[in-house]
C-alpha cells in the first residue's frame, strides 16, 4: 500500500510540473504580438508611447558575394538618383541588360530572326532602346555564338547576371533573369524556350528550328541560377513559353 501511495505521489508531482510548464509557455505566447517577429530580442527597439513597436531596418543583399575583377563595380554605372530596380533605358554606358519576355509564344514562332524581332518589339514597347538577341539555338546555330557582346549583363532590377560571354556558357549565373522588359517579376509561366545546353550549345531539341508546334524543345527556368536556367527540361512545342532576350 505504501508503494502505491508513493507511486501516485510521483505521478501527481510530474503532472503538476507539466501543467506548470504549459502555463508558462501560454503566458509567454500571450506576451507576443501578431507580426512582432522580434519579440524577446534584446536588440529590438522599445515600444513607443502609443504601444506600437518601431520597425527595424534590415539590409538584404540583392545577390550572393561574388569575386569581381579588381576595380570592377556594377554600381559605378548607376546614377546616384536612380530609383531602386531601375535597369533602363541605357544611354550607351554601363552594363547590358537581359530580360524574359512578358508575352509567351508557342515553339513554332518562325525561327531565330522572328525571335529577335519579338525581343526588339518587347524592348521598344518598354522604351529600353538597345539591340537585342534571343537566347536560342537551332540545329545549325548555337545561342552562345549569337551573342557577340562581352557583357556584363544585369537583369531588369539591376542585379548582375553574368560578367561576360564566357560566364553565360559556364552553367551558372550570378542572379536569376526572372524579370520581364518592364521589370515585372514573371512568376507562374517562368520557363523560356532555349533549345540550348548549359555550355551555350544546341541541345538538338528546338521545335525543328522553331518552325513547328510539334516535337519537344529544351526550356530554361528563369528563376534558377544553376544550369537549369537554360537547360531545365524538354517540353512540347505547342506549349506557350517565354523567350530570353540579351542586349547585344
Amino acid at each position: 500500500m505504501t508503494t502505491r501511495r508513493y507511486t501516485r505521489s510521483l505521478r501527481a508531482a510530474a503532472l503538476a510540473s507539466v501543467l506548470a510548464g504549459g502555463c508558462n509557455l501560454l503566458t509567454a505566447v500571450g506576451d507576443l504580438r501578431v507580426g512582432d517577429e522580434d519579440a524577446g530580442d534584446a536588440s529590438s527597439p522599445p515600444p513607443t508611447p502609443d504601444g506600437s513597436v518601431p520597425t527595424r531596418d534590415v539590409t538584404v543583399p540583392p545577390f550572393p558575394d561574388v569575386a569581381f575583377p579588381d576595380g570592377f563595380a556594377f554600381d559605378q554605372f548607376v546614377p546616384e538618383d536612380a530609383a531602386a530596380g531601375d535597369a533602363g533605358p541605357r544611354d550607351g554606358a554601363g552594363p547590358l541588360r537581359v530580360f524574359i519576355t512578358s508575352t509567351a509564344v508557342m515553339g513554332g514562332f518562325g525561327g531565330l530572326s522572328a525571335a529577335d524581332n519579338l525581343c526588339a518589339a518587347a524592348a521598344s514597347n518598354a522604351a529600353l532602346g538597345g539591340a537585342w538577341r534571343a537566347w536560342l539555338s537551332t540545329n545549325q546555330v548555337s545561342a552562345i555564338s549569337r551573342i557577340t557582346a562581352d557583357g556584363p549583363w544585369v537583369n531588369m532590377v539591376g542585379q548582375p547576371v553574368a560578367l561576360n560571354r564566357a560566364a553565360l556558357a559556364s552553367g551558372t549565373l550570378l542572379a536569376e533573369i526572372r524579370y520581364d522588359e518592364t521589370g515585372a517579376n514573371r512568376i507562374g509561366t517562368n520557363h523560356a524556350f532555349t533549345g540550348t545546353n548549359a555550355d551555350g550549345g544546341s541541345s538538338g531539341q528546338n521545335c525543328s528550328n522553331w518552325l513547328f508546334t510539334f516535337f519537344n524543345a529544351t526550356v530554361g527556368h528563369s528563376q534558377r541560377t544553376d544550369d537549369s536556367w537554360t537547360s531545365d527540361q524538354a517540353q512540347p512545342c505547342n506549349n506557350q513559353r517565354r523567350i530570353y532576350c540579351f542586349e547585344n
